[in-house]
């Protein structure tokens, strides 16, 4: 028996810090017994980033993917709570005895079967490929070509509305950019890459617009002065 389970049994509810101090335990406990709030997760500031698969069947990637950094976290359990925590983690938890397929983006949708044999032959060639990392300059310049295309079009998808230089998708574009979010040669891990670069791009070029935005009142502002001094 642990300690933390021997303070459960001599304490109905247990508290417990991550990455805080131990001083400042004591202080936060008094203020959550003084308040009228029953806080299982105590009130944080932080920022946090949520990805989320456009996919319906997620096979090797997350649905959610969530992001952020916390200096400090304050939980408070009742021992129940923590029970049932443990068992919902048990259930969630992978299992190590179910076989995955391996690079899934290049897994046919197809039976096994005489007339698909050789796309699953071109499927076991390229996994060979890739786990001894070798690939062919003609599956580089298809995926460099698919992430040209998808760069721009998710940018002006994702960032027209906040940056009025980038035109609205038109259906025909919007229905191309939907083909290659759907592409099973595209890892999810290359789509969220390929977004990660397009997100940069835009916030790089609303910087430069918001900059020259501002010189450009400042010099009006400037010449304004300089008129009314010559005026007066």
């Amino acid at each position: 028996e642990g300690p933390l389970e021997k303070a459960l049994r001599r304490n109905d509810g247990v508290r417990a810090s991550v990455g805080g101090g131990g001083g400042g335990g004591g202080r936060a406990g008094a203020r959550a017994k003084s308040s009228d709030h029953a806080y299982i997760l105590s009130p944080l500031s932080f920022h946090a980033r949520l990805r989320q698969s456009d996919r319906l069947r997620c096979v090797d990637f997350p649905k959610y993917k969530l992001t952020s950094e916390l200096s400090s976290l304050s939980v408070m359990l009742s021992r129940p709570q923590l029970e049932l925590g443990r068992r919902i983690a048990a259930t969630v938890k992978p299992r190590g005895d179910v076989a995955r397929p391996l690079f899934p983006e290049y897994r046919p949708a197809l039976a096994i079967s005489c007339l698909t044999a050789k796309e699953w032959w071109k499927y076991a060639v390229r996994c060979v490929g890739r786990l001894n990392r070798r690939r062919s300059w003609a599956e580089f310049m298809i995926a460099y070509k698919k992430r040209k295309r998808y760069l721009p079009l998710y940018k002006r998808g994702a960032h027209h509305e906040s940056c009025p230089w980038l035109s609205k998708l038109t259906v025909s574009e919007t229905a191309m950019l939907d083909r290659l979010e759907q592409d099973r040669t595209i890892s999810a891990q290359g789509i969220m890459c390929w977004r990660n670069i397009a997100d940069a791009q835009a916030e790089r070029e609303r910087s430069k617009h918001d900059a020259a935005r501002r010189e450009r009142e400042k010099a009006k502002r400037a010449a304004t002065g300089e008129g009314g001094g010559h005026g007066g």
